[in-house]
């Protein structure tokens, strides 16, 4: 288990020590700097997870630091910025080091960083805080008691609504109309003036026997078993003669001669 243990230990600190190298030969050299930036990325990824147990990685960065290019690792500001403080010594000599050449180096793309860091402990009067924070979960209930009372009046009116609908659609008969009587009478008068002419005798009444039969059909009372039913040919319906017109022409004002 140890000879595993020290043959770990050499591995991780071969890779740490080659990705340092290959930082320092990419900046020497002036190669394209995306090598560099995933070189950063392995060898970050590579510390962060096996410092704790391994603190001779980070005993590597603090001494490799002064040769390394600050500039590759200023995408990972945020990530290294968090870890300062940490407990384990060596790798906070190690971060606190590297940040520092890199903020000393890039100050607009670092210092901001530690500026919101170092204004942590700056929190408001907890009293008028926590005021501010009961007040705005009052106001919450008070609106989510209101849309619930609204909601509720919503859907009672909508339940009234719909027992109107079903009360009017479940009744049938004359009860539940209402008719003009003046507008009755004024129509059975025109009715009459124009059944005592002899050329619209025939029109009136061919009329009056299609709409006589489309009342009687639409007064038929039907129920669910009825819907069911098939159709008898022979269902008790009033006989009615369909009106028709005979021309020679098919014109419209055929129809009025």
């Amino acid at each position: 288990m140890a000879r595993l243990q020290e043959a770990q230990e050499n591995l991780l600190q071969h890779a740490m020590g080659n990705y340092l190298q290959s930082l320092q030969w990419l900046s020497a050299s002036g190669e394209d700097s995306n090598k560099s930036i995933k070189a950063v990325m392995s060898l970050c990824s590579l510390w962060f997870d096996a410092y704790e147990s391994h603190p001779t990685i980070s005993r590597l960065i603090t001494a490799a630091v002064p040769t390394l290019p600050a500039l590759v690792f200023v995408p990972l500001i945020y990530q290294l910025s968090s870890r300062l403080g940490s407990k384990d010594a060596d790798f906070s000599r190690a971060t606190e080091a590297l940040i520092f050449k890199m903020a000393a180096a890039h100050p607009f793309h670092c210092i901001y960083q530690l500026i919101m860091l170092s204004n942590g402990a700056r929190v408001p009067d907890t009293q008028v805080m926590t005021m501010l924070v009961v007040l705005v979960v009052l106001v919450v209930l008070v609106v989510l008691v209101v849309l619930v009372v609204l909601v509720l009046l919503v859907l009672l009116v909508l339940l009234l609504l719909l027992l109107m609908l079903l009360i009017f659609c479940t009744q049938r008969g004359a009860n539940l109309f209402v008719h003009d009587e003046a507008k009755v009478n004024a129509a059975k008068g025109m009715m009459a003036r124009l059944k005592a002419e002899q050329r619209h005798a025939t029109a009136l009444q061919q009329a009056e026997q299609a709409s006589d039969a489309y009342l009687e059909l639409s007064e038929l009372v039907i129920t669910d078993e009825d819907e069911k039913k098939p159709v008898k040919p022979d269902c008790h319906v009033s006989r009615h003669s369909v009106p028709s017109v005979q021309s020679d022409t098919c014109h419209f004002l055929d129809l009025h001669r």
